[in-house]
């Protein structure tokens, strides 16, 4: 798992962890049970935010858009590519490529420097505080919880309820 930087790291991590799997569970490990598991496992469905190319359309001309993720590499080979959503964003840091994960400091230090900006000039989403006080911790101010459903009882942070508040 550490090692995988890439999503060719992922499909040979991820065929080794549907072995494993599928033999704690008691099924055959055979090659069409590892390419079923591993398949799912690689290749992930994300629903997108409601609104969310209409606030992106928004916030677009007036900001660079980055985005920092706790995720494998098939989100930046799948999800943002099958989702149209690869064009708004840059940089784009994923902790699986850089064996990172937030609220580490490091993964904010690289996305700040990728994007050429002090973390007093940027703005930080997320819907897990403990990735806020990350962001805050290296000197994001602006800092908002992304929480439709009060998931979080943490009143620390601006809320959003839907991304359209960004308006």
């Amino acid at each position: 798992w550490t090692a995988m930087r890439d999503f060719e790291g992922q499909l040979r991590f991820g065929e080794e962890a549907s072995k494993a799997f599928l033999v704690h569970i008691g099924l055959e490990a055979s090659r069409e049970n590892i390419n079923f598991v591993s398949s799912a496992w690689n290749h992930q469905q994300y629903d997108v935010a409601e609104d969310l190319y209409e606030t992106l359309e928004y916030l677009k001309p007036k900001y660079r858009l980055g985005i920092i993720s706790n995720a494998m590499p098939s989100r930046r080979q799948h999800e943002l590519i099958e989702h149209d959503l690869i064009q708004y964003f840059d940089p784009i840091v994923i902790s699986g490529e850089m064996g990172i994960m937030k609220p580490d400091a490091d993964i904010y230090h690289a996305a700040l420097e990728l994007a050429d900006v002090k973390g007093s000039e940027a703005a930080f989403i997320d819907d897990w505080p403990k990735a806020l006080e990350g962001a805050e911790a290296v000197g994001v101010r602006k800092l908002y919880l992304l929480d439709p459903e009060r998931k979080w009882d943490d009143d620390r942070f601006p809320r959003l309820h839907r991304l359209l508040d960004l308006k």
